[in-house]
């Protein structure tokens, strides 16, 4: 079965809710030690966001019934222009059920508003593609509609999906693995 490569626009780690409930979990790991401050700032943290991205793509994965496969995180190295996006494999009866939840949800006026922003020039943004280009990419389109089900799982299912799959006692176990 022939995949295709997309990339879900999550809102990224840099001073998210992603980011707070990582360190969250980690302080509570280390919570009592002394000098805590100093044992967090020496941990890989791609591992934890790594760990995270994974349960974030088996969220939508349940949420949707789907089967996308974490690839990996593409991270800037300024944050000034982008963010953390993720990437993941996609076959092809994910590409029949992301057009269906995208109808199904009413995601469709989403989809035209992002395709909008994406590829219409303003002040100091010169779009990379035009709408036909993205439309007719399919690791394009299929980026924007998975970003827009990652926004609308974000509003209603991760804190619960991440709570009730014991996320925060894997961010802490690694925690203590990684433990400087």
């Amino acid at each position: 079965m022939k995949t295709i490569q997309a990339e879900i626009n999550f809102g990224g780690f840099y001073e998210s809710i992603h980011s707070d409930y990582i360190d969250s979990n980690i302080e509570s790991a280390f919570d009592g030690y002394y000098n805590m401050g100093e044992k967090i700032y020496n941990l890989d943290y791609t591992a934890f966001e790594v760990l995270y991205s994974k349960a974030y793509i088996s969220m939508i994965n349940e949420v949707c019934d789907l089967e996308l496969e974490f690839y990996s995180i593409d991270s800037p190295s300024e944050y000034n222009f982008r963010t953390d996006t993720i990437l993941v494999n996609v076959n092809e009866a994910d590409l029949w059920r992301i057009n269906s939840f995208t109808r199904y949800n009413d995601l469709k006026e989403q989809v035209q508003k992002r395709l909008d922003v994406i590829t219409t020039s303003r002040d100091g943004y010169i779009p990379f593609y035009t709408a036909e280009e993205v439309l007719n990419d399919p690791e394009l389109i299929t980026g924007i509609k998975l970003s827009i089900i990652a926004d609308y799982c974000n509003s209603d299912e991760l804190e619960s999906y991440l709570d009730n799959n014991n996320i925060y006692e894997d961010i802490q176990n690694l925690a203590y693995e990684n433990e400087v």
